[in-house]
């Protein structure tokens, strides 16, 4: 990168003298790639805890696209006739909020100076269908955005509603089944990806899914295999 640097430097007459010319970097040893076998991708399918999220995984391992290319793909991307998905822009997760207060900035994304399209297996298509259907998901909205939040139950304890009876005094119930409940209750919404991560914007069209988030809270908890899968290997996979 610092020698593309000086090379369009000295191009543009800015410098006169290269002063990377001669320098070789020491070659870096290649990691092997790490490659699910069927019978693992079965038992991260199956330990999935919401079709959401075993969409995602079969898109992801299907297309070969990147994590940001995912997360942004929107409806309109999706050509069901032809069972063509078009790849044309990406996000970036930022590190910060910018002035505006948001954490994620899309950008074009031109692989070759060229849009990508992919061919989809028909039963990837159906099953996007049927999301689509269910999630009732217009032409602009993200296919794999944060999932909206269920409605709030006031009977639910869980949920900070009336106390059932039965549980002696207030104080014991709060000590007790109050906390199991909440606790349960939480683990469950985690699972289906209903909580909204902290950075998160509280609009609820057309959030973008983090990264982080979906690893740890989604990802992580799925996986009983021997050895340590990213969800990039996905992306090894599916070039195997």
């Amino acid at each position: 990168m610092l020698s593309a640097i000086f090379t369009t430097a000295f191009n543009d007459w800015i410098i006169h003298f290269h002063p990377c010319t001669g320098v070789t970097a020491p070659a870096a040893p290649k990691r092997p790639l790490r490659i699910l076998t069927p019978a693992e991708y079965d038992a991260l399918h199956t330990a999935l805890a919401a079709p959401r999220w075993r969409l995602l995984v079969d898109v992801a391992f299907e297309t070969g696209i990147r994590w940001g290319e995912l997360a942004e793909l929107r409806v309109h991307d999706l050509h069901l006739a032809t069972r063509v998905l078009t790849i044309s822009r990406a996000v970036v997760e930022l590190r910060h909020p910018d002035p505006d207060g948001q954490c994620f900035r899309i950008k074009q994304y031109l692989k070759n100076t060229a849009y990508r399209q992919l061919h989809l297996t028909t039963e990837l298509t159906h099953a996007l269908l049927d999301h689509l259907t269910e999630h009732h998901l217009a032409s602009d909205d993200l296919i794999l955005g944060f999932p909206a939040a269920p409605p709030r139950d006031d009977t639910n304890p869980s949920t900070g509603g009336a106390a059932p009876e039965g549980h002696g005094t207030a104080s014991r119930y709060s000590a007790g089944c109050r906390r199991d409940a909440i606790a349960t209750y939480r683990r469950h919404r985690r699972a289906l990806g209903h909580d909204r991560p902290a950075h998160q914007p509280r609009s609820p069209a057309n959030r973008h899914l983090a990264r982080n988030w979906f690893r740890k809270t989604i990802w992580a908890p799925a996986l009983h295999l021997t050895h340590r899968v990213r969800i990039h290997d996905l992306r090894h996979t599916n070039a195997s």
